[in-house]
């Protein structure tokens, strides 16, 4: 269930990131909040951190169908629609965080150009998904606490 809190902790750093895109003050700082926010989508390493193992984990539990149907559903929507923004910023990623233009005048020009507002609904498009990834999984946790408790029962003489 690491991965369920790696998600909480990205959906938090996100969520902060998008209240400096949406109220900042100053538009350098919406701009960076933005750059900072494009940065953590495309690194986001979501699909690794929840994939087969954590997928083989679940089904192991003794928890009604419906909740591991669920579960899996929401972790698939999380994994898609990061992917999907990985895939359509890499090179916003490269250009903009990565500074790996040698002119930083069109360097300056393409962060003048970030739309910070698409950016920050890509953000919470995200935050959305993995928000209910995260409150499907803690719907989980009696159950992995009881195959603990089992597993403990076990193991004991």
């Amino acid at each position: 269930m690491n991965s369920v809190l790696y998600a909480a902790l990205w959906e938090l750093d996100i969520l902060v990131l998008a209240e400096d895109v949406l109220l900042a003050r100053y538009m350098w700082r919406r701009k960076l909040s933005a750059r900072g926010a494009l940065l953590s989508m495309h690194e986001f390493k979501f699909a690794e951190t929840s994939g087969k193992e954590l997928n083989e984990y679940v089904k192991t539990l003794r928890a009604p169908q419906q909740l591991k149907t669920e579960f899996d559903r929401a972790r698939g929507q999380v994994a898609r629609a990061q992917e999907k923004l990985r895939h359509q910023l890499k090179e916003q990623r490269n250009s903009l965080i990565g500074h790996r233009s040698p002119h930083a005048d069109r360097s300056y020009e393409e962060i003048l150009s970030i739309d910070e507002y698409e950016i920050g609904d890509m953000a919470m498009q995200l935050v959305t998904n993995t928000h209910a990834f995260v409150l499907t999984a803690a719907s989980l946790l009696p159950h992995v606490a009881i195959s603990i408790m089992s597993e403990r029962y076990r193991a004991e003489p």
